[in-house]
Formats: structure tokens, C-alpha cells, sequence
């Protein structure tokens, strides 16, 4: 009987185990490699040992079963100290200022997504989903806007993944002073309310009303 606790013990003990994120020991280059192979995209922690979010991370969020069972399904996960031997290169070429910082890459190591601080796992997992569902990914979103693109259907997406990659200091400010730049039909298209949908937030703002008084229009798309 000891013998049978001490077997299902082991094995609750190595599927645990299994199902939190896996990091693998791997340099950036054969990390890319293998997502290559098992048609993944490579997730990247860049962290500091003493960063305090980062090891909330460590510790709490990608520990969790939720968490580990979608990221080892979709990525080859990888992480790295900002400090220490590649890492070091490694923030230099990504431009990583502030930890943790998480990145999204394909498999030819362009930026899918950014996403930066520590969350909780429900916030975690959004970033990570948006950052797999969004229709323009993060390195020609951003190549487009300095371009000088500021049509909404783009715009709508570039808030949302500037928000998440920590490259706006007043998101909400700047995605008011946007929308009242639309003109008749955009201010009423999908992509216009996808910008209120995320970051209108309360009943009191002039951009809340807008809403309520033209529900018939957005209705019609």
C-alpha cells in the first residue's frame, strides 16, 4: 500500500511539474530554431534577479497549470537575465528598459508582441492572447504608424499593443484626442468601437456619450 501512495504521489508530483511553463536552456538562435521546427513562436522573459515583478512571475503566474499547459503548447519559452552572459546583448537589441519584459517572436525573431510588467494570471493570459490574435503584429504595426499611417483600422490595434508593450505614456488621453479626429463613416466602424470598447471607461466621459447617442450607427455595423 506504501508503495502505491509513494508511485501516485510521483506521478502527481511529475505532472505538475509538466504542466508550468517549461523554459529551455537555449540560446535565442536555436530557440528560433526549433520554433521553426514545431511551428511554435518563442516566447522571451527578459528579467533582472533583482526585479520584484519578475519574480512574481517566476514564482506565482507562470508556475500555474492554466498558464504552463497554453504557453508550452504554443511556445518555445525562453528567458533570459538582463545581466548575464546573452541577456546582455539581448537588451540591447530588443531595448529593454524596464523588467520584466516579454516578447513575442516568430520564427525569423521578428517582434509579435510586446508585453511589459508583471500581471496577474487573467491579465497575463489576455496579453498573451491578444498578442497571438492580433491582425497586425507588433514590428509592422509599429513600422507603419512611424510611417505616418493613422488610418483607424490600424490605430485600433496600435493602442491596444502599445498599451500592452509600455510605449504610451497617457493611452487613454491619446486614444480620446484620436477619435475625435474621426470623421462620419470611421467614427462609426468597427474599428472606432473596438477603441471605445478598450479604453472608454467611464459613463461621465464626452466619448461615453458619443456612444450612447449614436448606438443606432455603431448598431448597423
Amino acid at each position: 500500500m506504501k508503495k502505491i501512495i509513494l508511485l501516485l504521489s510521483c506521478i502527481f508530483v511529475m505532472t505538475s511539474m509538466s504542466a508550468q511553463t517549461s523554459f529551455q536552456e537555449l540560446t535565442l538562435e536555436k530557440a528560433l530554431e526549433q520554433a521553426k521546427v514545431e511551428n511554435k513562436y518563442v516566447f522571451i522573459d527578459c528579467y533582472t534577479s533583482w526585479c520584484g515583478p519578475c519574480k512574481m512571475m517566476a514564482e506565482k503566474i507562470l508556475p500555474l497549470k492554466e498558464v504552463g499547459e497554453y504557453m508550452n503548447g504554443k511556445f518555445v519559452c525562453v528567458k533570459f537575465d538582463m545581466e548575464k552572459g546573452e541577456g546582455i546583448d539581448l537588451q540591447k537589441k530588443f531595448d529593454v528598459n524596464a523588467f520584466p519584459t516579454m516578447f513575442l517572436l516568430n520564427g525569423d525573431g521578428n517582434i509579435i508582441y510586446k508585453i511589459l510588467g508583471g500581471r496577474d494570471p487573467r491579465a497575463f493570459m489576455e496579453a498573451i492572447q491578444r498578442g497571438m490574435k492580433q491582425n497586425i503584429p507588433y514590428y509592422i504595426l509599429k513600422g507603419k504608424y512611424e510611417a505616418g499611417d493613422r488610418s483607424v483600422e490600424l490605430m485600433a490595434d496600435y493602442f491596444q499593443t502599445m498599451s500592452d508593450a509600455g510605449e504610451l505614456k497617457n493611452v487613454d488621453g491619446e486614444v480620446k484626442s484620436y477619435l475625435a479626429t474621426l470623421k462620419v463613416p470611421e467614427s462609426y466602424s468597427v474599428s472606432a468601437w473596438t477603441l471605445y470598447d478598450n479604453f472608454v471607461n467611464h459613463v461621465s466621459d464626452a466619448e461615453f456619450k458619443f456612444l450612447v447617442n449614436n448606438r443606432k450607427e455603431f448598431a448597423k455595423q
